[in-house]
């Protein structure tokens, strides 16, 4: 029953955004800003090279965290100057993604041990490598 009452709710919503014209989508709301930009518009403002390859990346507000390979390690770019302001070496290839919280990145690890980095955001530095089994 709730599987058929989700499919008419997401069946009328389409229908309202079908019959909703193009300017009517693109009239401007009270107390929303305007932030979307076509893709085609969006040029780099620098290309950096952090390592072999460069995988899993996180936006804070002072900074972009970015994993990488040969060697393993995270690499903290400013992106007021667009550069790498440090680079911390990591056991192993990051992998899952990156997180903060508690002021710290927190980098899971994969391999046949794997663990958790943390890495202190204002140091740049790993203060604990506690291992995790998998659940």
């Amino acid at each position: 029953m709730k599987l058929k009452l989700l499919l008419v709710v997401m069946a009328a919503c389409q229908a309202v955004q079908a019959q909703t014209s193009v300017a009517e989508r693109k009239t401007p709301k009270p107390g929303v800003k305007e932030v979307q930009v076509p893709f085609g518009d969006l040029k780099p403002v620098a290309t950096l090279k952090v390592g072999g390859t460069a995988d899993w990346a996180l936006v804070t507000d002072d900074a972009v965290w970015v994993a990488s390979t040969k060697p393993y390690s995270v690499h903290r770019i400013d992106p007021a100057t667009s550069r790498v302001v440090s680079k911390v070496s990591l056991s192993g290839e990051a992998c899952s993604g990156l997180a903060t919280g508690f002021d710290s990145l927190w980098v899971p690890l994969c391999g046949k041990k794997p663990s958790l980095v943390r890495v202190d955001a204002d140091k740049n530095k790993i203060i604990r490598t506690p291992g995790f089994s998998r659940m």
